[in-house]
């Protein structure tokens, strides 16, 4: 990885940290429902973001997804993935449920 490569991904993190206090503050407020969805739809985006970067970097390895592992297990730990019981949720759930 680059050092260059290395920044941009600091950024991201970072940037996913300022978001996660955002939605802190905007979950005390049950008025504010959408402003919610809107950081965690881009929360969402940087994660895949840099999960991309990970992945297109040169010295693909485990160190990589075990960066990966500690943005799901920092930023998604008590996140609901299976809220709704839809088949595609389902599916996934089938996944992990294999693991």
């Amino acid at each position: 990885m680059t050092e260059g490569e290395l920044y941009k991904l600091i950024d991201l993190i970072k940037e996913i940290n300022r978001i996660e206090v955002m939605l802190k503050l905007h979950s005390k407020n049950k008025e504010s429902k959408v402003m919610l969805n809107q950081y965690n739809a881009k929360k969402l985006k940087l994660t895949k973001e840099i999960i991309s970067e990970l992945l297109a970097t040169s010295d693909r390895s485990y160190l990589s997804m075990g960066v990966i592992k500690s943005i799901f297990d920092k930023f998604y730990k008590n996140h609901e993935f299976f809220r709704d019981n839809n088949k595609q949720n389902l599916d996934y759930k089938k996944l992990i449920d294999a693991i």
